[in-house]
């Protein structure tokens, strides 16, 4: 019986040497990136440090008993709603591309076999090991950005990159963006997205900080929605600050898009966040500046 407990003693401290070793070796593949990162998808890395699929999947995600989190605006803990597990197919093998010969899409074989990048590790607290893991697949390109304890527990993770490959799934990196990061020279994570209803002009902006517990923290949050004015005299004054008596800064006319937050001040005024104007002759291109318009004379971009 001694024997027994003294053999499963020893095999559960070889395992977990095992698991600090590999651990160490998955780390050890992430070289040290310097701050700022102006462009994240800038960040390139080499098909020949290509991550073993399963093993990444599997150290990352499934072995780790929760899902990371990160904490929101209101101090709640959430998932990334892009987290999820990578790709582990070995290719994809038909793609439908456009064949100017013919004027039309055709089905074409096609073999592309995904990708998990080590990019680079990012010194956010010297108490966690922050990693960034590019993924390419034909439909897609992600940046991840994982938070991990020294002993490998998975804590948190967002998503820095998320962009839809333009070129009929090829895999390239021509994509349409609809999340993108910088990281500024003090490490807070400056993060935009554009997909939640972007028909209709929704977009977020978030800074992210790492707090004390390792996880990835919103510290401040807005949204922006696309708008058109709806008003009888066919434009709407825009004003310098929430008040009917506040002087006119410019105007607005019928059809003119712009951009405006979510959120209401005073409870009647929206401040508009972006709104450019070309000129039809000269097709120069005139930027205003942040002003106010009252609720009644706004209409959302989804609601007209």
């Amino acid at each position: 019986m001694k024997k027994t407990v003294i053999t499963i003693i020893v095999l559960l401290a070889c395992s977990v040497c095992k698991a600090q070793t590999d651990f160490q070796t998955f780390t050890g593949r992430f070289k040290l990136l310097d701050f700022p990162i102006e462009n994240v998808f800038t960040l390139t890395g080499y098909d020949s440090d290509t991550l073993n699929k399963k093993w990444t999947n599997d150290f990352l995600i499934r072995e780790q008993g929760s899902r990371p989190s990160y904490v929101d605006k209101n101090g709640n803990f959430s998932t990334d709603q892009y987290f999820g597990l990578y790709p582990e197919g070995k290719s994809y093998s038909k793609i439908w591309k456009y064949i100017e010969e013919f004027e039309n899409w055709v089905e074409q074989p096609f073999d592309f076999h995904d990708k998990i990048l080590p990019i680079g590790r990012v010194l956010l607290n010297d108490n966690f090991i922050s990693l960034i893991v590019k993924i390419i697949s034909s439909e897609s390109t992600f940046y991840d950005l994982w938070n991990l304890s020294t002993d490998g527990k998975t804590l948190s993770v967002i998503c820095l990159f998320y962009g839809l490959a333009r070129n009929n799934f090829e895999g390239k990196d021509d994509v349409f963006t609809i999340v993108n990061s910088h990281i500024t020279v003090n490490g807070d994570i400056i993060w935009y997205e554009q997909y939640d209803n972007y028909d209709q002009g929704m977009e977020t902006f978030r800074t992210y900080r790492l707090n004390e517990d390792g996880y990835f923290q919103v510290i401040q949050e807005k949204q922006h929605f696309a708008a058109y004015i709806t008003d009888p005299d066919g434009y709407t004054n825009v004003r310098e600050s929430p008040d009917i008596n506040s002087p006119v800064l410019y105007k607005i006319y019928d059809n003119e898009r712009f951009s405006i937050e979510w959120e209401l001040v005073n409870d009647n005024w929206y401040k508009i966040s972006s709104y450019r104007r070309r000129n039809t002759d000269t097709n120069e291109i005139t930027t205003y500046t942040e002003g106010y318009i009252h609720r009644s004379r706004i209409v959302r971009s989804i609601e007209r």
